[in-house]
C-alpha cells in the first residue's frame, strides 16, 4: 500500500436529484480506514432532498456539501467538483456503476506514478448500450484524431497537476473522456466499473455530453461538411451533363421518379447532415456560455474537515 501520510484525499460524488440514495456510510468507511487526511465532497443539485442529504452527510467526518443555485446537468456538477475540491488527489466516483473499495486502488495507481487513473467498464460489449458506445467511440477517433476510451467510466482519480490543467482550460470540463486523451499527461486504466440498466432521462444525457463532444472539434466537422458539399456540387454537375446528353442522344425520356427521389434525398441528406453539424457547433458554444450562471449557493462542512489538516499547510497547497 502507498503512503499517504503527506497527502489530502478529496473524493467526490455528484447529486443531480435523481432520487438514487448516495452510499455515503459506505464511502466515509473505505477512507477513514484507508487515508489519515481526506475530504468526502459532495455536489448537488437545489433539490428537496438535498436537505435530508447535508444533515446525513455531516453526521460523517471531514465531509462538505456545496449545493448551487440552480438545476445543473452532471457536466456543470463535475465542473464545480474540480474547482472546489482541496485535496492533492481527486476521486470523481459513480456509486451507481462503481463500488466504494476501488477508491483507493485508484489513488494508489495514481500516487505511483500516474495523473490519471480511470476506471472501465468490464465486458464493455456484452450489451447493446456497451456496443454502441464502442462505435460512437470508433466514428469520433477517425473524426477527431483522438484516441477515446469507449470503456472508461465516469469514474476516475485525478492529480493535482491534472486539475489544475483541467480547471485552466476553457472547454475542457465539459467533454472529459476527450481532455483525458489529449492533454498528454501519463495515465492508466483498472477494470472493475459494471454497466447498470439507466433510465431514459441518464441516457439522453449521456447522448448530450457525447454531442458535446462532436461540437468541441468545429474546425473537423467544417471541413467533413465543406468535403461533402463538394462531392454533392460535382454530382450535381455530372447530373446536368446526364440531362443534357440524354436530350441530345435519347429519342424519347421517360421521366425517373427512382432517380429523381434519389437524387433530392442525397441532396436533402447533406443539407441536414450540414444543420446537424451546426447545430452541434452551436450548441457547444452556448453550452460553455450558459455554464457562467451557475453559482454556489450554499457550502456547508463539520468544523473538523479543514482543521484536520493544519499541520499538512492545506490552504499554503497550489
Amino acid at each position: 500500500m502507498a503512503d499517504f501520510s503527506n497527502t489530502v484525499v478529496s473524493v467526490a460524488l455528484l447529486y443531480a436529484g435523481t432520487k438514487e440514495a448516495l452510499p455515503l456510510e459506505a464511502v466515509s468507511s473505505v477512507l477513514s480506514a484507508h487515508f489519515p487526511y481526506y475530504e468526502l465532497l459532495v455536489i448537488a443539485n437545489p433539490v428537496e432532498e438535498v436537505t435530508t442529504l447535508e444533515r446525513t452527510l455531516l453526521g460523517f467526518p471531514n465531509t462538505r456539501c456545496i449545493v448551487l443555485n440552480n438545476m445543473a446537468s452532471e457536466t456543470v456538477l463535475r465542473e464545480k467538483a474540480f474547482e472546489q475540491c482541496i485535496g492533492d488527489q481527486l476521486v470523481l466516483f459513480d456509486p451507481q456503476e462503481a463500488d466504494p473499495a476501488c477508491i483507493p486502488v485508484l489513488l494508489e495507481a495514481n500516487i505511483k506514478g500516474n495523473e490519471f487513473t480511470g476506471l472501465t467498464y468490464c465486458g464493455t460489449k456484452n450489451t447493446l448500450y456497451g456496443l454502441a458506445s464502442w462505435c460512437f467511440s470508433a466514428f469520433l477517433r477517425k473524426l477527431t484524431g483522438y484516441s477515446l476510451n469507449s470503456a472508461l467510466s465516469a469514474t476516475g482519480c485525478y492529480s493535482r497537476t491534472l486539475l489544475n490543467t483541467i480547471n485552466a482550460g476553457s472547454m475542457g470540463k465539459s467533454y472529459l473522456k476527450l481532455l483525458l486523451a489529449s492533454v498528454g499527461f501519463r495515465n492508466g486504466t483498472i477494470a472493475g466499473a459494471y454497466r447498470r440498466r439507466h433510465g431514459m432521462g441518464r441516457l439522453w444525457r449521456r447522448l448530450g455530453e457525447s454531442l458535446d463532444i462532436i461540437g468541441s472539434v468545429p474546425h473537423r466537422l467544417l471541413l467533413l461538411t465543406a468535403w461533402l458539399s463538394l462531392g454533392c456540387c460535382l454530382g450535381n454537375a455530372l447530373y446536368i451533363l446526364y440531362i443534357i446528353m440524354v436530350q441530345f442522344f435519347v429519342s424519347f425520356v421517360q421521366p425517373g421518379w427512382t432517380t429523381a427521389s434519389l437524387t433530392s434525398s442525397i441532396f436533402f441528406g447533406v443539407l441536414f447532415f450540414a444543420l446537424f453539424v451546426f447545430s452541434c457547433i452551436l450548441a457547444n458554444h452556448l453550452n460553455h456560455t450558459n455554464h457562467t450562471h451557475f453559482t454556489i449557493m450554499r457550502d456547508i462542512s463539520r468544523s473538523d474537515c479543514i482543521s484536520s489538516f493544519n499541520e499538512l499547510n492545506i490552504t499554503d497547497k497550489p
